[in-house]
């Protein structure tokens, strides 16, 4: 009975050993994740916004022009937006850089000819 046990320590034993270096490889391979958040952490965030104003192209139309814009962009995004035409999202999904020197980008107007129209952001990635 006493070898059965001895058995079972150094079995256990091995296991744990074999499990504790595992982690503690997992963990040292995950650099890039531990590396993002203190990107994030150091990056000031950036809001990107859908903004309207007054356009001469809109004006016939009753309608406004629809821009992206970033604030606070010490770095520069890309900004990835859907359109949304009479209430039904088209397969226009379309990418924008935005950067220090063009923190701004104009979609289009909110009324066409055919219709009213809007964007929405899908998603905001840093790439620099």
């Amino acid at each position: 009975m006493l070898k059965l046990q001895r058995i079972n320590v150094r079995f256990i034993h091995q296991t744990l050993s074999a499990i504790s270096y595992g982690i503690m490889l997992g963990w040292l391979s995950m650099p890039d994740e531990l590396h993002a958040a203190e990107i994030a952490n150091r990056n000031p965030p950036v809001e990107v916004v859908l903004v309207e104003s007054e356009d001469e192209r809109c004006v016939a139309n009753d309608g406004k022009m629809i821009s992206l814009e970033a604030k606070n962009l010490p770095y520069s995004v890309a900004v990835w937006v859907d359109r949304w035409f009479m209430e039904v999202q088209t397969a226009d999904h379309t990418k924008h850089i935005l950067s220090a020197s063009l923190s701004q980008a104009a979609l289009g107007c909110s009324n066409t000819n055919s219709g009213h129209q809007h964007w929405t952001i899908h998603s905001v990635y840093q790439l620099d």
